[in-house]
């Protein structure tokens, strides 16, 4: 993994945060309304540690994917198996799992979908960067 281009892993990961944002705030108002939380709550959960946390989750998903796609060979990398390969990651590593933390934690369908459809961006997003500046 030592040929993995770290300026677009890091391209990547700052375009997967800015896409989480800008998602975020076309449906924050049903992020709100599925896991109940207020204006007022919002503003005493959500600070400095949260958004650290988020960028170096970012940048995790970025490392991953670039690893996931040099491993099968930078060669076979197109925008196409790119979206694909990252669509398969998203819904078996991703939406699986967090369906079944949301059913015993009884949070509704609508959560997974709002928190899944994120990360399928941000996924997608990044995917998209990796594929067009090289992995």
């Amino acid at each position: 993994m030592g040929g993995i281009n770290i300026l677009s892993m890091g391209a990547a990961a700052v375009a997967g945060f800015i896409a989480a944002a800008l998602y975020y705030n076309i449906v924050g108002k049903q992020w709100q309304t599925a896991t109940g939380i207020n204006e007022a709550h919002m503003r005493e959960i959500i600070g400095p540690a949260c958004f650290v946390t988020a960028g170096i989750s970012q940048l995790l998903i970025a490392g991953v994917l670039a690893g996931v796609y040099y491993h099968f060979g930078a060669d076979k990398l197109t925008l196409r198996s790119a979206l694909i390969t990252g669509g398969f990651l998203w819904l078996g590593l991703v939406v699986a799992p967090m369906a079944v933390n949301h059913r015993f934690q009884g949070r509704p369908w609508a959560l997974t979908a709002v928190d899944g459809g994120s990360w399928l961006v941000v996924i997608w997003v990044q995917a998209v960067v990796l594929a067009l500046m090289g992995i």
